[in-house]
């Protein structure tokens, strides 16, 4: 018997802990029909991002057998048309004793930016980076730190770009410090910026269902919390200020009690915050006001960059959405490999379902009988157990 559970007892807790840790998403959504095979496209909604973590890990694709459709966001694609890229002044290329590639680029300060592409020779390696801005290029600030270059497979041309994105900046010069420990460093080849079009409909934001609000004053500081019940994306925030006439003011935002950005807001300017996508259900707004009067807010709207995505879809086949999964991790595709395949037009696909109401997912007869067959099976090891225990504590009473 004590063979039987030392081999079984383990087995049993790993069919358990498998079960358990399956992914299970809570929305679902359908695509319209496809008529022709090939690249389509389907916007990232308000509502879709209510149901959506920041960075998409939760979502699938699936067609009508289950499999899975490999997709892309569109931001995640380079754009790498010769007339979209501006190129920036490389200042410093080196790497350091310590193993770190230092690279310094110059941008025009009067040319805000939020990010640019750096060409790198192809290596399939992964490396951490910290971004830092300067107005003179002695004293530098903090811009994101921490974030990770993925490794790359890229079969059809020598380099490959990597897009460095950021809160939006007016600095001079930009620091990029790779942390390439004991390894050799990267080959970077250039860094270019992509060129902004004044398109209204390639760059305008996508406004969120209104929001409210709750204020509280203190002797020299304004707290703002800022509801966002159904959780929607957030990149933006709008306040409209109606007092009083002559105000300069620094504010800190917080999401989940961490700081997000710091500002100053200044009166006769449009008072718009750009932030990190967000969907926080709360987000404060901490004004410093002095010992001025507090700012007469009289409104506050959200909005969020679009965003969409990209699938090959083949004609003939229905396919749907799976949304909202608390244990989804980032999906491993192919399809990032290819980025350069993807057509700069892409058919648009819409979403037919334009309700999403949670339901309790439905268990197929196969797995209600492997699920009732795993609960009879553990129950059995513990009813083992048990009586193991009875007999060890007699033994122990008797000795």
């Amino acid at each position: 018997m004590r063979k039987i559970l030392s081999k079984w007892i383990p087995v049993y807790l790993l069919l358990f802990y498998g079960t358990a840790g399956a992914q299970t998403f809570t929305y679902s959504a359908g695509l319209d029909s496809v008529q022709k095979s090939g690249f389509y496209v389907f916007n990232i909604t308000p509502e879709l991002s209510s149901v959506l973590k920041t960075d998409f890990r939760d979502l699938r694709i699936r067609d009508k057998t289950g499999n899975p459709v490999p997709w892309l966001a569109a931001g995640q694609l380079p754009m790498l048309r010769p007339e979209l890229l501006k190129s920036l002044d490389i200042v410093q290329n080196t790497t350091t004793d310590s193993g770190q590639s230092l690279l310094i680029v110059r941008n025009d300060p009067k040319d805000k930016t939020d990010g640019f592409y750096i060409r790198f020779r192809n290596a399939a390696v992964s490396r951490m980076i910290n971004l830092s801005g300067s107005y003179d290029g002695n004293k530098w600030y903090s811009i994101i730190e921490n974030v990770n270059l993925e490794r790359r497979f890229i079969q059809d041309r020598d380099s490959f770009l990597e897009n460095i994105s950021f809160p939006l900046s007016t600095y001079t010069f930009y620091r990029v410090i790779i942390y390439n420990g004991k390894n050799d460093p990267l080959d970077i080849l250039s860094v270019q910026k992509r060129i902004r079009r004044d398109s209204p409909v390639l760059h305008a934001r996508v406004e969120n269902p209104p929001v409210s609000f709750i204020r509280k004053d203190s002797a020299q500081t304004t707290w703002i919390h800022i509801a966002n019940p159904r959780r929607f994306h957030i990149s933006h925030l709008g306040v409209q200020v109606k007092g009083p006439r002559f105000f300069k003011r620094q504010v800190d935002m917080l999401a989940g009690h961490l700081p997000v950005g710091n500002f100053t807001i200044v009166s006769d300017s449009l008072v718009n915050f750009s932030l990190p996508r967000l969907n926080d259900s709360v987000i404060t707004m901490q004004i410093y006001n002095e010992d001025n009067p507090p700012l007469d807010i009289t409104s506050i709207t959200t909005s969020q960059d679009p965003e969409q995505i990209i699938a090959w879809l083949d004609s003939g086949k229905s396919y749907h959405l799976e949304m909202m999964s608390a244990d989804a991790q980032p999906p491993q595709y192919d399809l990032v490999n290819f980025k350069d395949s993807i057509p700069e037009n892409i058919k648009q696909i819409g979403v037919s379902q334009k309700l999403y109401i949670p339901a309790l997912r439905t268990i197929p007869p196969n797995d209600h009988f492997k699920m009732n067959w795993l609960w009879v099976t553990l129950g059995i090891v513990l009813i083992v157990l048990v009586f193991f225990t009875i007999r060890l504590t007699k033994e122990v009473g008797k000795h």
